[in-house]
Formats: structure tokens, C-alpha cells, sequence
């Protein structure tokens, strides 16, 4: 396997940390916290105001690679230098993706579905 990609694991202790958590694990959380604070606020918008946001992205073919390509920058080990882990190709190829298919508004459903829902009844969904 090259890799692996986990969808918020586990994002909902962040929202409900359990009591008798270890030093490491206090410290995890506490990691989590600080990343929701300075990255997560996309998660936010996505959840709650997915349409507006989708129209953007939708209507801009820059505005949605600038909004993908942001999340590749952050979210990777590049320290700052995005093509030294990926390619040109593989950054357009994924904007390519949503821009072609129309599929930016319905990959913020989750997001929409996690806000109004609730972590708990969400994650006892996704358990099913």
C-alpha cells in the first residue's frame, strides 16, 4: 500500500474528549483542537453554507483550484514547496475532477450532514 486516507478519525473527540485520557492522549486532543482552530474552518463553511460556497467554486474554475490547492499546501509535509510532493498533473487532475464532473456542491453533503445532524447521531450512522 502507498497510502491511506482516513476521513475524520477521529474528529468527534475533539468535540467530546473522554475524561480518563492519558498524557499522550490529552496532548492528541489537544493537537486536534489547535488544527480545528487554524485548518478547520473549512469544514465549517462547508457545513454550513455549502451552497454559496459550491456557487463560487462551481462558477470559477480558479476559485475552485485555489480552494483545493490550498487544502493540498496545508494539509501535506511539503513545508512549503507543494511540488516537491505532488506534480502539476495530479494537483489539475483533481481539481479536474470536480470541475468536470459538477461535484464540488455534492462533496459538501457530509460536511451540510455532519452540522445538522450532530457529531453523535452522524458517527453512529457511519458505524452502521
Amino acid at each position: 500500500m502507498v497510502g491511506i486516507h482516513l476521513t475524520d478519525v477521529p474528529f468527534w473527540h475533539v468535540f467530546q474528549p473522554p475524561k480518563d485520557l492519558s498524557r499522550d492522549e490529552a496532548a492528541f486532543i489537544e493537537k486536534n483542537e489547535t488544527w480545528q482552530k487554524t485548518e478547520g474552518a473549512y469544514a465549517l463553511i462547508q457545513g454550513t453554507r455549502p451552497q454559496t460556497l459550491a456557487a463560487g467554486l462551481r462558477d470559477s474554475p480558479i476559485g475552485l483550484a485555489t480552494w483545493l490547492i490550498d487544502k493540498f499546501y496545508a494539509w501535506s509535509d511539503c513545508h512549503g514547496d507543494l511540488e516537491s510532493r505532488f506534480t502539476k498533473d495530479e494537483l489539475l487532475t483533481n481539481v479536474m475532477v470536480y470541475w468536470l464532473t459538477d461535484t464540488i456542491d455534492s462533496s459538501f453533503l457530509p460536511y451540510w450532514d455532519f452540522v445538522n445532524s450532530g457529531a453523535v447521531t452522524w458517527i453512529a450512522e457511519a458505524v452502521k
